[in-house]
């Protein structure tokens, strides 16, 4: 803290934090190395992959398989599954209330082919109140 100057936050997640910093100014770019930088309203560079250059993720966005079958993406369509996929770190699953099992491609394939935030949304919806 001494030494960087660095900002304390209590209350909340020092990534969420850049994030709220980096979204006042809007001709910022948040650089780190953070998957769920990619689903928020900001313009990100990945320092650990330079190779996607700046990603402007303040958009709907789009979902895709990379060549390995995993979920990449991001905008909101990407914050989207993430929250339809689940998340053990933050506790949340979408399944939680039904014995169906439920994953990455599960909310991948139930939100790549929305074309907006309503589409998203009740297909959001749809995944959370699966039986």
């Amino acid at each position: 803290i001494s030494k960087y100057k660095a900002n304390v936050v209590t209350g909340w997640e020092s990534d969420d934090a850049c994030v709220a910093e980096c979204y006042k100014q809007n001709d910022h770019v948040l650089i780190g190395a953070e998957k769920d930088f990619y689903g928020c309203p900001v313009r990100y560079f990945n320092a650990s992959k330079p190779d996607e250059g700046v990603l402007d993720c303040d958009t709907f966005g789009r979902l895709y398989l990379n060549s390995k079958g995993q979920v990449k993406g991001y905008g909101r369509l990407f914050f989207y599954w993430q929250v339809g996929s689940g998340d053990s770190v933050d506790n949340y699953h979408a399944n939680c209330f039904s014995n169906i099992k439920w994953a990455d491609k599960s909310a991948y394939n139930a939100l790549h082919n929305t074309r907006n935030d309503k589409q998203a949304f009740q297909a959001l919806k749809e995944i959370y109140q699966q039986k």
